[in-house]
């Protein structure tokens, strides 16, 4: 309510993006970790920790425990995708769906982010199930 002095309600969870006809798009699947960004643990081995790591042209943004290293015009090349109509781009991650989330928004803008398909975290991994192996088989 306006003039209520509230704070401004949170924005609303992540979610599949409402799907254009995507019956005829080449489903794109991006690995967030290593292909969209680099995750650097603060905490190394020695007592020091990791050292900030360097990025000529890209901006390393540190959340708590990690630095996110861009992967050079990453996010140019998730634009170029996502404006080309022949694909629907999605991410994938084996990182939490939290994690998730606070990576992509250090790497994409929020226009981006919301013109994904869907982000799956490892809470959409499946292990060893028997009946996904055998459909994969037979298509």
């Amino acid at each position: 309510m306006a003039g209520s002095g509230a704070p401004p309600p949170p924005p609303p969870p992540p979610r599949v993006r409402e799907a254009r006809d995507d019956s005829r798009r080449v489903l794109l699947s991006l690995d967030l970790n290593h292909f969209v960004c680099d995750r650097v643990r603060k905490r190394g081995d020695s007592a020091t920790g990791a050292p900030r790591p360097q990025a000529p042209g890209a901006e390393v943004v540190e959340l708590e425990h990690e630095y996110v290293v861009p992967r050079p015009h990453a996010r140019a090349f998730v634009d170029r995708l996502l404006r080309d109509e022949r694909f629907a781009v999605a991410v994938w991650t084996s990182a939490r769906a939290s994690n998730a989330q606070a990576l992509l928004a250090a790497v994409l803008t929020p226009e981006q982010r919301q013109e994904l398909l869907f982000v799956w975290g490892q809470e959409q991994c499946v292990r060893g199930a028997p009946e996904l192996a055998a459909a994969a088989a037979a298509a």
